[in-house]
């Protein structure tokens, strides 16, 4: 594993090429902007965010080798494990809902 930030870690099937749409989908709903931050790596994707409360978080995508990708985020200034597993079931569902999709409603992991 590689020393990137993120408490909190989940592994999940989806597409790399939908992380935007991912996080463009998923973040307001939690009221939390992005910062893209650039990687030599093409196979990671970082992300700084910020919440309304102006706290920190970062967000990070690794594709691994077995096709699946690796989200692993921190939410805030202290941990909050609640809040960094409840925004990673949600990237994590949202990769579901657009698998072989092109769109698809958004639906966070509570509304079922």
């Amino acid at each position: 594993m590689s020393p990137l930030p993120g408490r909190h870690q989940s592994l999940v099937e989806g597409d790399f090429d939908d992380i935007n749409a991912v996080v463009a989908g998923i973040l307001p709903k939690f009221h939390i902007i992005d910062i893209p931050q650039a990687s030599d790596n093409p196979d990671i994707r970082l992300f700084k965010l910020r919440m309304l409360n102006d706290a920190p978080g970062t967000l990070v995508f690794e594709k691994q080798p077995d096709g699946r990708i690796q989200i692993r985020c921190a939410l805030g200034r202290f941990p909050n494990h609640e809040l960094d597993e409840k925004l990673a079931r949600a990237l994590a569902e949202r990769f579901e809902q657009l698998r072989g999709q092109v769109t698809a409603p958004i639906t966070l992991p509570e509304q079922k």
